[in-house]
């Protein structure tokens, strides 16, 4: 089951990035991720009385539900503003740090202790992100935005870290409406206060980016992200934000016959070698899920 999960998340993160762009271009950066949460909630909330899953109401669980519920506010917003001016591949590339950064913040709060090889295997992927997307790095214009995606990525571990910390074992769809139970309010007193108004006209794509998001990259993704949360450390389930980049451009590829140039073909093989040598010491050293 495990496996199953992060396969799965690896293939709908994939086409995240994209989603988001799309979204943005379609409703702007607020009412995108506003309705987005919002689409998700009643999916969510059927999901868990389908299943019969309740949400535990002890002090742990709450402060997860806090800890998802501000990742849910904070991270997607910024990342949702900094996708006016950074695109999609750039999101992916940026999104690509999460590892480094939930590796500090284990190494902070966890007192985790990531070896050598840990280092060496996240620098060896993270290498071959920047030469798959130098181009990108080297030319886009707008620092801002991705300042402020990379401020969202980064809002993003330290949440990762937390819900690990407090270690509360809600179930994973419990988590996801805790977490939009927080988030909501959020999104709707700042829509009050921004005074945000839907466009006129919303092109197809957008529409069905919006709910493939709400349904897919929120709900189901989410709640399997927590699942893996639970069941490994946080810096091998940051592990997919370095593979869901490649696994865009792959897809790209043989979907939409994008060229891939040996450049690619280099940053991917980089990026495999890193996840080998991060994953066969960490097989080693601890054996999990």
């Amino acid at each position: 089951m495990t496996a199953f999960a992060y396969c799965l998340v690896v293939l709908i993160w994939s086409t995240t990035a994209l989603g988001i762009s799309w979204c943005v271009e379609g409703f702007g950066f607020f009412p995108a991720v506003a309705l987005r949460m919002l689409l998700t909630f009643p999916f969510a909330w059927g999901a868990c009385r389908l299943l019969r899953v309740e949400l535990p109401h002890n002090r742990a669980a709450l402060w997860t539900y806090i800890a998802g519920g501000l990742n849910l506010f904070g991270a997607m917003m910024l990342t949702y503003l900094g996708a006016q001016s950074v695109s999609s591949g750039l999101i992916a590339v940026l999104y690509g740090t999460g590892p480094l950064l939930t590796g500090l913040f284990s190494v902070l709060w966890l007192r985790q202790r990531l070896t050598l090889h840990h280092w060496a295997g996240l620098c060896l992927a993270l290498t071959g992100l920047i030469v798959i997307h130098r181009h990108a790095l080297l030319g886009h214009a707008a620092a801002a935005g991705a300042l402020i995606v990379l401020a969202g990525a980064t809002l993003q571990a330290a949440g990762s870290v937390w819900i690990k910390r407090l270690d509360a074992a809600v179930p994973p769809l419990a988590l996801t409406l805790g977490s939009l139970y927080v988030a909501l309010p959020l999104y709707g007193v700042s829509w009050w206060l921004g005074g945000w108004n839907l466009p006129a006209a919303v092109p197809p794509y957008a529409l069905l980016a919006l709910v493939y998001m709400a349904i897919f990259a929120t709900l189901v993704a989410f709640s399997l992200y927590g699942l893996l949360l639970q069941r490994l450390q946080p810096v091998s389930v940051a592990l997919i934000q370095l593979i869901t980049p490649v696994t865009s451009l792959l897809l790209g590829r043989y979907l939409n016959h994008e060229v891939v140039t040996p450049a690619i073909w280099l940053g991917t093989a980089l990026i495999v070698a890193g996840l080998l040598v991060y994953q066969w010491r960490n097989g080693r050293g601890n054996k999990q899920g």
